[in-house]
């Protein structure tokens, strides 16, 4: 009787141990999915838990002509903030200082830009998206607005989409032109006429929304081969000033112009915090903003303005509300 005692007590003791090694399992300090804010989904993303919709209308009209979205890599909030040049553009705007990227790795988050979800990408392997998924692309031109993605070192030819993983330099990475992951975009001549180098970029002359992606070195993603300061941050800054610096000073190229400069995902993998500004004489100054915001907000708060619904009823955009309280 005592042996069958003991036998049981071992039982337990044994299923007792099964659950705690479970459970740190499930709770891994490796895992760097496992801080507050993280979770791994069904199919392995690193993916930070987004606010609750709150049901905020867009009430405002059509408050900019023109949107200038420029993507920077792999940097926390912390260290962007600090530096001189980003918190100038801090000061020249409003900054979002609860503002998060939405995935670990870097390419669901350029997907989840331009086509209001990520698509099951999982790693930053480049994806196919077949025909029936749209990006905000389609719904611009369906509105007869204007669009285009600029990207630099692009070796594409007229009408034709690059679909290749990266140029000769490697420099220029397809997984940061997001249109060029949907066959909706690359089956199209009209539609690949839109995908340019930044040679055809002209601030004076901007589409309705123009999605900037800067090299591997300027965006700050390489530490080899790239020259302009001593770290990544460093020349990603000093590109970005001289990039925008002119723009910014010129009151006629601005007028109607919101430029949007964000990451698409921190360094750290356990938190995705991220340097967003809006810049633009539409912007009204004044504290940052705390609410939890991420790129889905942006892309939900770029169609509002524009008088475009969600690009489906299953996407994130439709669960996300648009930025309403930074404006003039």
């Amino acid at each position: 009787m005592l042996a069958g005692k003991a036998a049981v007590a071992r039982l337990v003791v044994n299923a007792a141990l099964l659950l705690v090694v479970a459970d740190l399992h499930a709770k891994d300090p490796a895992d760097p999915c496992v801080s507050p804010g993280q979770m791994r989904d069904s199919r392995g993303n690193c993916v930070t838990v987004r606010a609750p919709q709150s049901g905020t209308p867009w009430t405002l009209g059509r408050v900019f002509d023109r949107v200038l979205i420029i993507v920077l890599e792999n940097q926390d909030f912390g260290s962007a903030i600090k530096h001189a040049t980003f918190g100038d553009l801090a000061k020249r705007g409003r900054l979002f200082n609860n503002f998060h990227g939405s995935f670990h790795p870097s390419y669901p988050n350029y997907l989840a830009m331009v086509g209001g979800k990520y698509f099951g990408t999982t790693t930053d392997d480049l994806s196919s998206i077949d025909s029936s998924h749209l990006t905000i692309a389609h719904q611009l031109e369906q509105n007869k607005l204007t669009w285009a993605q600029y990207a630099e070192r692009y070796p594409g030819k007229p009408l034709q989409c690059f679909v290749g993983k990266e140029d000769a330099t490697k420099k220029y990475q397809r997984r940061h032109v997001p249109f060029l992951s949907f066959d909706s975009i690359v089956k199209y001549s009209d539609k690949c006429s839109r995908v340019l180098s930044e040679k055809a970029f002209n601030p004076k002359a901007l589409p309705n929304y123009a999605f900037y992606t800067p090299d591997m070195c300027n965006d700050g993603h390489d530490e080899s081969g790239c020259s302009g300061g001593p770290t990544r941050l460093d020349r990603t800054a000093a590109w970005l000033k001289g990039f925008l610096g002119p723009l910014l000073s010129d009151p006629v190229a601005m007028k109607g112009t919101l430029v949007i400069v964000t990451f698409d995902e921190s360094e750290d993998y356990r938190h995705n915090q991220i340097f967003t500004v809006f810049l633009g004489p539409m912007v009204k100054q004044g504290p940052p903003v705390s609410d939890f915001l991420d790129h889905y907000n942006v892309l939900r708060t770029i169609q509002a303005n524009f008088g475009l619904g969600p690009l489906s009823p299953d996407g994130e955009d439709a669960k996300s509300d648009p930025i309403v309280g930074v404006w003039k």
